[in-house]
């Protein structure tokens, strides 16, 4: 976008001012009464984080091993969060275990709370180092870049489910910001953390080797290598195996309603290229005809992002696009690429 067009929008944006603080002002009322009605249910284990935290404590007591055993997970899930009748599998590289590690210290609900705060801090920590590249969106209105992502309701699902997303997003935050300030090894480092979301990371490091990018490229190696060979650390070759026939598993044996909710993954849901496929297809074509149709169109569009001009936010938009697996608080990622168009 040329400065031009850029001022153009931004003149357009000012004209609507008063429309835009009444779209916060909604996003706001929904985002705090959702987490009003929503967070006593997560207090009672009926969250994502019963997982999360089930995976530090396993590690912590000495059970890594059974990290991705789904019986020892129902087990331990019902002990330490509460009843329910169903496994939230652990699906993650166990490294990402190591996080929840000393939240699993505090009993479920304190633990919740505690995350839910660290969220918070992270969201203002991406709040804070976003703020120089986003001066345009303060002439619309001061309060707007604040507003974008605290308002921006995946950001409210994540901390509603206590989830990871947000730590997602603030590494990814923090690589832009490294990018733009010239340290590209990092900048690949710190979106190689994120490989305990690996269908997120792939996509960006394709871009990286596409574009050229070898300096963030090497950093992805070398974090990602890291994160890895940790893993392998904690849950050992067997647990490492169990782990990579399960993710083959969830892949493959998603063909009828009983299996997607056994997994709880529902591709027709998904914010994401595969969710719009399943979406429009999924009356016609069976299962195997709609991974394939997602494989090829998610090449299609990193061929033409490849093409296209190198960019950051580009790389973010795609790589949430083409991800296999996506949920709503996974698309907190898009507030950088919405933050920077001006």
């Amino acid at each position: 976008m040329t400065l031009k067009s850029k001022r153009r929008v931004i003149d357009l944006a000012v004209s609507y001012r008063p429309f835009i603080l009444v779209i916060f002002a909604y996003m706001l009322i929904m985002s705090v009464g959702s987490c009003i009605f929503w967070v006593p249910l997560a207090l009672r284990g009926r969250t994502d984080f019963r997982h999360l935290y089930t995976a530090g404590y396993m590690v912590r007591s000495g059970h890594a091993h059974e990290l991705y055993d789904s019986d020892a997970e129902f087990k331990f899930q019902n002990e330490l969060a509460g009843p329910l009748a169903m496994t939230l599998p652990f699906n993650h590289l166990a490294y990402e275990a190591l996080f929840f590690l000393p939240l699993s210290f505090a009993g479920f609900r304190l633990a919740y709370l505690l995350f839910f705060g660290i969220n918070l801090v992270l969201v203002a920590a991406c709040c804070k180092m976003l703020q120089p590249y986003l001066t345009s969106l303060k002439t619309i209105w001061t309060w707007l870049p604040p507003a974008i992502l605290f308002c921006f309701y995946p950001i409210t699902a994540a901390l509603i489910q206590g989830q990871d997303s947000i730590i997602m997003l603030t590494l990814v935050a923090a690589a832009f910001v490294s990018h733009r300030k010239g340290n590209d090894f990092w900048a690949g480092v710190l979106v190689g953390l994120t490989v305990f979301k690996f269908h997120f990371s792939i996509p960006f490091f394709v871009l990286f080797l596409a574009w050229k990018w070898w300096r963030p490229a090497l950093g992805f190696l070398a974090s990602s290598a890291g994160a890895i060979g940790v893993s392998v650390a904690i849950t050992g070759f067997g647990g490492t195996a169990v782990y990579l026939r399960s993710l083959v598993s969830m892949s493959l044996e998603l063909k009828t309603a009983q299996q997607q909710d056994f997994y709880g993954i529902h591709p027709v849901g998904m914010p994401n290229l595969r969710g719009l496929i399943y979406a429009l297809t999924s009356q016609h074509l069976g299962h195997l005809w709609m991974q394939i149709l997602t494989v090829v169109l998610s090449a299609v569009l990193l061929l033409v992002a490849a093409r296209s001009r190198p960019s950051f936010s580009l790389a973010v938009l795609v790589t949430v696009l083409v991800s296999y697996h996506a949920l709503l608080h996974d698309i907190s990622l898009l507030v950088l690429p919405i933050g920077l168009l001006g």
